[in-house]
């Protein structure tokens, strides 16, 4: 008998009583992608799937869109983020999370707003926030903190260069 049989055997039971949740995320960067003459604090969105497991313990992923602008200057940078964090949820009628993971980037438009460095990095992702259920959707309010490792653009002394600390108020809509 193949061992991986086996273990989709042992796992089926646990599994078939989790729930999927889909959703859409949204966030206010309190922090600019570019530092350096950035132009505004556009938002970020994008789609987000979350599996919950066991006893407020859950994984979930997003796919977020990002736009930042060079104040002065007509081009743009777009770049996805998709972070993967593990959550957990804090039982009670009030329920607060936590979450923890990492964090990847890619940049696909942008590159003449200065010396494109990598156009893909990760980086660490931390957040917290409460749950409040409403007419059946499920609101996600948090505050998130992501370190990336590398800088997209730039480097310390160039006048244009990514923030390798993003911080975001961020609001989840998952049915």
């Amino acid at each position: 008998m193949r061992l991986s049989f086996v273990f989709a055997v042992l796992l089926s039971s646990h599994l078939s009583g989790q729930a999927l949740s889909f959703g859409f995320r949204a966030g206010i960067p309190l922090v600019p992608a570019l530092a350096g003459g950035a132009a505004g604090m556009p938002a970020t969105f994008g789609p987000s799937v979350e599996l919950r497991l066991w006893r407020g313990a859950g994984v979930a992923g997003d796919f977020l869109l990002r736009r930042a602008t060079v104040a002065g200057g007509s081009e743009a940078m777009w770049r996805w983020d998709a972070p993967v964090t593990a959550v957990y949820r804090f039982p009670g009628p009030v329920r607060p999370f936590v979450r923890a993971g990492v964090a990847f980037n890619r940049v696909f438009k942008g590159a003449s707003l200065g010396e494109l460095r990598h156009a893909g990095t990760s980086g660490f992702v931390a957040g917290a926030g409460v749950r409040i259920l409403v007419a059946g959707l499920r609101l996600d309010p948090e505050v998130r903190f992501t370190r990336w490792r590398d800088r997209n653009f730039g480097t310390r002394d160039s006048a244009v260069r990514s923030n390798l600390s993003d911080v975001a108020l961020m609001l989840g809509i998952s049915f």
